[in-house]
């Protein structure tokens, strides 16, 4: 982080200490009023897989679970989510949105802080305004459309937002504005400008996309692919060999910024978000400061109703870093899905179709970063009072000629079956 940067010194603090913050605040202006909820679920998991060894692991599977000879694993975890809270009326309100999880790879952390803000809204004729301070998720998820980030349709998240739960969840402010129309129609416009989410674009460029649910905590470091770039001093044997901290500590004090517009009506939205991180490119204490930049357009017409439902999302965009005159990466990447959901209460089946691809466009001695391929997700999810038991079967057709490199198989999809207990509270 650069000395001089007072917006770097502005961003650059711990998510913690702001939702105590936020939460002491809220509390401390209307002591006699504010009102505290809590929620959260425990969970318990199982799976297999024969996909190769688990990016979680230092390999390219896609999977959480894989194995170097592409033999079936089975693995098991939990997980638990807490959220917390504090309001008076519907002006002022601090969230914290705290994860503890038991996997199966030791890597990142056990405990963490998955989101943290405080928010006021106005409100006036058939308007509101909002302005929210924090960590959050930008609110673009089709999929994930429950409270904690949770998606009611599938175990498994797509590859779209696997990766927005990887490495895109901007720190900062954000002032949304929106207007409520005749019939249920709704107009949404939001701007945020955001910091300490430089490396964004690490693991998208050198692992590729990925399928699951596993949301990375604020600080937390996770693990990059045995790629000979990353060893050499020559390329890019500076990174930090623990591999990457998505959400962290301001890298070049260059602030990035978020764009979206939603339009609702009763049974269909329409969303469109724009998104630079602004990385200046360098090398910043073992880190690169990534530019990353993409659109991102959303879709969903009765998606949770009783019978059939839609959603639908697309990603486009680009990301690099590198100094200039040496060895860089950058990449041009897609990725789109289709989910059709079936509500029977208690029961809610879901299929998914999805597809991806990179480009590697920076020409340069370091690996093939190129990737193409599909994914059909088959869930069946039941209801019963506080629990939630749901069984999915995933299948990912993946091929990334960089892998032929590593001695790993070019097919780094696979199979995976997997089950969970959820108990909501």
């Amino acid at each position: 982080m650069r000395s001089g940067s007072s917006f770097a010194r502005r961003m650059s603090f711990d998510a913690r200490s702001l939702t105590l913050s936020a939460l002491a605040l809220v509390a401390a202006s209307h002591p006699a009023h504010a009102e505290v909820e809590v929620l959260g679920f425990v969970a318990a998991r199982g799976s297999i897989s024969d996909a190769p060894a688990a990016w979680t692991d230092r390999g390219l599977g896609r999977f959480l679970e894989g194995d170097a000879d592409g033999d079936a694993v089975f693995g098991i975890g939990g997980e638990s989510r807490l959220l917390i809270e504090a309001s008076h009326g519907l002006e002022w309100s601090a969230q914290l949105h705290l994860g503890a999880r038991v996997e199966s790879s030791a890597v990142g952390r056990d405990v963490g802080v998955v989101e943290a803000f405080v928010q006021r809204r106005w409100f006036g004729t058939d308007q509101r305004w909002q302005l929210r301070v924090g960590q959050s998720f930008l609110p673009t998820s089709r999929e994930n459309v429950e409270r904690l980030w949770v998606s009611p349709y599938t175990l498994t998240h797509s590859a779209l937002n696997s990766w927005i739960g990887e490495e895109l969840r901007p720190l900062g402010v954000d002032l949304s504005w929106r207007r409520e129309f005749d019939n249920q129609r709704r107009l949404e416009l939001g701007a945020t400008v955001f910091g300490n989410n430089d490396a964004s674009g690490a693991l998208l460029a050198w692992r590729g996309f990925a399928w699951h649910d596993r949301l990375s905590y604020y600080g937390e470091t996770l693990p990059l692919p045995p790629l000979a770039s990353l060893g050499d001093p020559a390329i890019f044997g500076d990174q930090d060999d623990n591999g990457t901290t998505p959400f962290g500590a301001d890298l070049d004090g260059r602030p990035g910024y978020a764009l979206r517009a939603r339009w609702s009506t009763e049974k269909q939205t329409w969303m469109l978000t724009a998104v630079d991180t602004r990385g200046d490119l360098g090398l910043h204490d073992g880190e690169y400061a990534w530019r990353t930049r993409f659109l991102l357009a959303g879709f969903e017409h009765n998606a949770l109703a009783e019978g059939w439902g839609y959603a639908a999302e697309a990603l486009g965009g680009d990301s690099r870093m590198g100094i200039p005159g040496l060895p860089k990466a950058h990449i041009r990447f897609y990725t789109a899905y289709l989910l059709a959901s079936y509500g029977a209460d208690p029961w809610r089946y879901s299929v998914r179709v999805e597809g991806f691809d990179i480009d590697d466009i920076d020409q340069t001695i370091a690996e093939n970063n190129e990737e193409q391929g599909w994914a059909l997700t088959l869930a069946a999810i039941r209801y019963a009072g506080p629990w939630r038991l749901g069984m999915e079967l995933l299948y990912v057709d993946g091929r990334r000629p960089g892998a032929g490199e590593l001695a790993i198989p070019l097919q780094t999809g696979g199979e995976q079956l997997r089950f969970e207990a959820r108990y909501e509270f």
